[in-house]
């Protein structure tokens, strides 16, 4: 078995039982919502008054409900274990990599798990004979000046299967690039994708002066994923050519596209 095959079998596990967890979580609040007499057609402020009181309890077990919600983190364990153990594993298959000696490791905030996530979600990045290829098939392309996921209500069926968006995938890639990276936003606003992503959203305002500051930093976080993704590619198709320089390497230089 290949490392990238590795990765990917090993982030199927995380997968699973981080899924486990999330299930679990989320039924038990379910249903002590509802012992708290949740209903739909509450008012929104007492509904959050439930839900508030209901995280709490769940953090500090207490009361009626304390032996099951005790019993229900325990059976969480076994998973949480597996989760733990997965991601050291991914890390270390991660580091094996020479695309990550060669680039993954001079970019703050872009760890060998980040590294990881990319490749099980994409496989090995020099099957895709250029970099718009990749972006579909992490979320992040353009089809017909629309982005993916932007699709609205009622659009064809045909337009759905173009687009091919797969949101728990375009979840992970934020996950992998963006969260991690826009936490250093005020501490390193200097490092060169924090501070491609700050010059990029500067440009989207002052290019429409009505746009929301949320959309706006919506693009340039997109932007800036597209870039580390697209300098990800070039590093990893160096390596598989043999060839150091950028000029010796004969691939597309793709443009960033970046729509509504």
């Amino acid at each position: 078995m290949s490392t990238v095959e590795e990765i990917r079998a090993k982030y199927r596990e995380r997968k699973f039982a981080t899924t486990q967890v999330l299930r679990s979580n989320f039924a038990l609040k379910a249903f002590l919502r509802t012992m708290y007499g949740w209903r739909k057609d509450l008012p929104e402020k007492e509904r959050k008054e439930i839900s508030a009181k209901v995280d709490t309890l769940v953090k500090h077990p207490s009361g009626a409900w304390e032996a099951l919600i005790i019993a229900q983190t325990d059976a969480c364990e076994p998973f949480e274990k597996i989760r733990k153990d997965s991601e050291k594993h991914l890390v270390r298959l991660a580091k094996s990599l020479p695309v990550w000696s060669e680039f993954g490791k001079d970019v703050f905030g872009f760890g060998p798990l980040s590294l990881a996530i990319i490749v099980a979600e994409a496989g090995d990045l020099s099957n895709y004979s250029d970099v718009g290829k990749l972006n579909k098939r992490l979320g992040l392309a353009v089809i017909d000046g629309i982005r993916q996921g932007g699709l609205k209500k009622g659009s064809k069926a045909e337009d759905w299967i173009e687009h091919g968006y797969n949101v728990q995938r375009r979840a992970a890639i934020w996950q992998a690039i963006a969260l991690p990276m826009l936490m250093h936003v005020k501490r390193k606003p200097d490092l060169p994708y924090i501070k491609l992503y700050l010059e990029r959203k500067e440009f989207e305002l002052a290019r429409d002066p009505e746009m929301t500051e949320a959309h706006a930093n919506s693009r340039a976080r997109r932007y800036m994923e597209k870039r580390l993704l697209k300098d990800l590619w070039k590093a990893w198709r160096r390596d598989q050519n043999g060839c150091v320089e950028r000029s010796q390497c004969r691939f597309p230089d793709a443009e960033i596209a970046v729509a509504v």
